[in-house]
């Protein structure tokens, strides 16, 4: 039997571990479906079960529930949905569509999500003519730190998901799915 890799067994024990031990580790947003545990995401008119799902961007109108089975209990956890595909975006940065902050991890195991709205939720709209668009939506543990450091997002322009991450001290991402759409 092999060993993992150091960067999986970061990954698995940081997250696992963050916040009970008082340190965590914050690792780069994987941009592609299947890496992390996938929450169940729905909509006012369609339910995301499975990441690359596709739909027409009005099904998407408005977040009612967010199932994250893998949720631990007893910790608060930080949602972001993002757009990496917006039109002049890239490197890493992403249009925001989301942020809710402490979101406890009971309520995520029965599909809500209570807690602080940073930035509200903007559906999806991709520009005419700007193909087909990825919308990436991750769950991130919260330390101590970062919920009581809540900050509100000056722009949704050029997102740095990762830069935010680390600078909120959030763990993760424990989970993401992602589901696509166009104009």
């Amino acid at each position: 039997m092999g060993t993992l890799p150091a960067a999986i067994v970061l990954l698995v024990f940081g997250s696992f571990f963050g916040s009970t031990l008082g340190s965590c580790v914050t690792t780069p947003p994987v941009w592609e479906c299947g890496v992390l545990y996938q929450p169940i995401l729905t909509f006012e008119k369609t339910t995301v079960k499975e990441c690359g799902f596709n739909a027409t961007k009005n099904l998407f109108s408005k977040v009612k529930a967010v199932r994250y089975a893998d949720a631990n209990k007893n910790l608060t956890y930080r949602l972001i949905m993002v757009d990496p595909d917006a039109p002049g975006h890239d490197n890493g940065d992403a249009w925001l569509h989301w942020i809710q902050s402490g979101v406890q991890g009971a309520d995520l195991l029965k599909g809500h999500f209570n807690g602080k709205e940073i930035t509200s939720y903007n559906p999806p709209t991709p520009p005419k003519n700007s193909g087909v668009h990825r919308y990436f939506f991750f769950i991130y543990e919260e330390t101590s730190q970062s919920a009581s450091a809540v900050q509100a997002i000056a722009k949704r322009g050029r997102f740095n998901i990762q830069n935010y991450a680390a600078n909120s001290s959030l763990c993760g991402p424990d989970a993401s799915t992602m589901f696509t759409t166009k104009f």
